[in-house]
């Protein structure tokens, strides 16, 4: 009779489980559902150089808050040199998460986001 009711119980369980409806794709924000970055574990190929490849994404990409007169530059101003190299591994956090850049700007390019993320991952060299 045990197994009879332990069984029951599973089966409403799954049940209820399968009757739950998907959530809904509108619900979603676009970068919750398609994110799935990592930061790497380890440097591997070329690491990206600051002036070379993270500058220019971040000018792209950041300066319009984190720079000159924008809203976050006060705190993050990655502008200066010394400010991104401090803070490289938030700025790794926040690409991986998919964080930054904010829902309402264009997102990362894979590219852009897998260049900073090496460049974190190969210790945020500075040349």
């Amino acid at each position: 009779m045990r197994v009879s009711l332990s069984l029951m119980l599973a089966i409403s369980v799954l049940a209820a489980c399968a009757a739950r409806p998907p959530p809904s794709a509108s619900s979603a924000s676009p970068a919750a559902t398609s994110c799935s970055r990592r930061l790497p574990t380890a440097c591997v190929g070329a690491p990206p150089t600051h002036a070379l490849d993270v500058r220019p994404i971040l000018e792209r990409r950041c300066f319009a808050c984190h720079a000159n007169d924008g809203p976050a530059a006060d705190e993050h101003d990655f502008s200066r040199l010394e400010t991104v190299l401090a803070q490289h591994a938030d700025i790794g956090e926040q690409v991986a998460s998919c964080s930054m850049p904010p829902p309402k700007t264009p997102p990362l390019t894979e590219s852009e986001a897998a260049t900073l993320l090496r460049w974190v991952a190969c210790g945020a060299l500075a040349k």
